[in-house]
């Protein structure tokens, strides 16, 4: 009789230990990644053509993307390569930002879908 009893209550619990610290299949990634934006900084002059942007992000499940804001508005969007932050450029021509002062930024996501801003870097020129 005691065994009968002692069968299902192992099960139960052992089933709620088990299902309580697993993740469920797929998972949900609520954490957005970090980022840190370094050079270009601001008051820096900018040389038009291709100048590389010095950054920094991470993510624990990995970056998918970058793009880059130029004054507010989508400039360019750099895709990752198997999680890792890729390489992000500004590329200024001499018919746009001739002696014309701007800000930027990036938004960074993560392989989950969230997304995270750096902060604006102004009066660049």
């Amino acid at each position: 009789m005691l065994k009968k009893i002692y069968v299902p209550i192992i099960l139960l619990f052992g089933s709620f230990f088990l299902t309580s610290c697993v993740e469920p299949l797929g998972g949900s990634d609520s954490i957005p990644p970090q980022v840190a934006l370094y050079k270009p900084a601001s008051n820096d002059t900018i040389i038009l053509g291709p100048q590389e942007i010095i950054y920094d992000a991470s993510d624990d499940q990995g970056i998918a993307k970058v793009e880059l804001y130029i004054d507010g508005l989508l400039s360019g969007s750099f895709p990752a390569e198997n999680g890792n932050r890729p390489s992000v450029k500004l590329n200024l021509d001499s018919a746009t930002f001739v002696d014309k002062t701007f800000s930027y930024y990036i938004k960074v996501y993560d392989l989950g879908g969230n997304s995270s801003s750096s902060e604006t870097k102004p009066k660049l020129q």
